[in-house]
């Protein structure tokens, strides 16, 4: 049994980095009805502000409309439709700039092997790219306003460390992608935002920085991604790190490769990131949430921004349609389910649900010694609001864990709190699907019923004298009321 002494004395501040931004497949897909209605659901539960995708330039949306020795005819009303539809829902465009019109690459036929096949080749003529990359960014400020895009974010692509660039050598050839990218940015209003590298598993920070600080390249943030199962090698580690903890060793890493560089007070954003691909349902049942929380509580003042990938399985196409709400496509041999927090049918997942706990906690952090808990309370009231979880790496069967609470000032709040929970029985629709057999394709009635078996738990009454009994990946939110 673990003894928690909540003692709400001392605090500081505590940003919610980890639901500021969501990704979410490509760009197309935003303009599907199902896909907003997810976007309603994430927002309306928690507030959230940008959303992330791939694709703004691919052919689909159409934005060269043709290309002549003479002219660039650009066609921006798709892109509109796109920015429009996430707007009226609250949320803000996290602008990634990829990938290459075929119109302007080097190599037209040189695709990436997702379902939509996008142009990963460089651009054939950087003067060309700098042209078109300025009046895109300058029709979005002429659109939307500058008040509203300078609080936007731009950034340069999508992991060209890897398949997702073909320049050769990669490193170099990206660099020049960027500095035209940035300055045509910086050329429309120089108060607007943006960054790189958007590297695969934490590549290339130290030497783009100094790239940039060499050549006088603007450079307003660092982004990168991390994902639990990343190899080792690539991360820079002697051996693979525990999935518990690997996103913040790197994160870690990369805090300390930007406070010794020579732009120290850089913002470092995690653009994607997520509990790890495989396993039987990982990214669809409870583990999630205790795998999330535990983040939370490590990477907490090492990143400015944690941005999940992703939040719907809605219409996500890197492998093609998905197969039933819980399989998606055979793709790289992940037939285990979905990245999103919510599945297809809008049935939100274990992992949202999660999400919506962690989003009450509040905006001041308070000291604990646990690694199994998260204790705040907020600015505009005195409650205590404690996460608690209990985390199983996903493929050990784990144990029940107890929690007792003692609180150092006792006089000062009453003696019940409100918990709720999420685990196996609780807010996890998966179990519900797997009970029902799995259908490929449920009945709407069984829809129904899925989207009731997702729903949040209400609130339930505890004296804070009783012991709290977790089972393994469960999470639980509890608020200690002031007296």
């Amino acid at each position: 049994m673990e003894k928690l002494i909540l003692d709400s004395k001392l605090s500081k501040p505590f940003p919610h980095f980890w639901e500021n931004i969501f990704g979410s497949c490509h760009a197309p897909i935003t303009l599907a009805e199902c896909w907003r209605n997810d976007a309603r659901l994430l927002h309306e539960s928690l507030d959230r502000k940008y959303i992330r995708f791939h694709g703004i330039f691919d052919r689909e949306v159409g934005l060269v409309d043709r290309v002549t020795d003479k002219e660039l005819v650009l066609n921006f009303t798709r892109v509109n439709m796109i920015y429009d539809g996430l707007l009226e829902i609250g949320l803000r465009p996290f602008v990634e700039l990829g990938f290459t019109p075929p119109e302007l690459s080097q190599e037209p036929k040189v695709f990436h092997p997702f379902w939509y096949h996008q142009c990963v080749s460089p651009p054939r003529s950087y003067t060309e790219w700098y042209e078109f990359i300025f009046r895109f960014v300058k029709h979005l400020v002429e659109r939307y306003g500058i008040s509203e895009v300078v609080d936007w974010f731009f950034e340069v692509w999508n992991e060209p460390n890897i398949d997702f660039w073909a320049g050769e050598p990669k490193f170099e050839t990206y660099c020049e992608l960027y500095q035209a990218t940035a300055r045509a940015v910086k050329l429309v209003d120089p108060r607007l935002r943006v960054g790189g590298p958007a590297t695969a598993a934490a590549e290339w920070v130290e030497p783009f920085i100094g790239f940039c600080v060499k050549n006088e390249v603007p450079l307003d943030f660092i982004s990168t991604h991390c994902y639990p199962n990343d190899p080792y090698k690539m991360l820079g580690f002697p051996e693979q790190p525990p999935l518990s903890e690997t996103v913040y060793l790197v994160a870690k890493k990369i805090r300390s490769q930007v406070e010794n560089s020579r732009m120290p007070e850089l913002p470092v954003f995690f653009t994607e990131y997520n509990a790890g691909f495989g396993g039987k349902h990982r990214l669809d049942g409870p583990y999630v949430g205790a795998w999330m929380a535990n983040n939370i509580r490590l990477c907490d003042g090492v990143v400015e921004e944690l941005a999940y990938w992703t939040f719907t399985d809605a219409m996500f196409e890197e492998g093609g349609p998905f197969r039933s709400p819980f399989q998606g496509p055979n793709y790289l041999n992940r037939d285990k389910g979905g990245f999103g927090l919510i599945a297809t049918h809008n049935i939100p997942k274990a992992g949202f649900n999660a999400l919506q706990l962690l989003h009450r906690l509040g905006d001041r952090r308070i000291p604990l010694d646990s690694e199994s808990a998260i204790l705040t309370k907020s600015s505009a009231a005195q409650n205590l609001i404690l996460a608690l979880w209990n985390y199983c790496d996903p493929e050990v069967e784990g144990e029940e864990k107890s929690f007792r609470i003692q609180l150092a000032d006792p006089d000062v709040y009453k003696r019940e709190a409100a918990i709720q929970v999420v685990d196996e029985t609780h807010g996890n629709a998966v179990r519900r699907w797997n009970l029902m057999g799995g259908p490929q394709f449920p009945t709407r009635e069984q829809i129904s019923e899925l989207q009731r078996a997702a729903m949040v738990p209400t609130q339930e009454i505890i004296s804070l004298e009783d012991v709290i009994n977790l089972e393994p990946q469960a999470l639980a939110l509890i608020e200690i009321f002031h007296v």
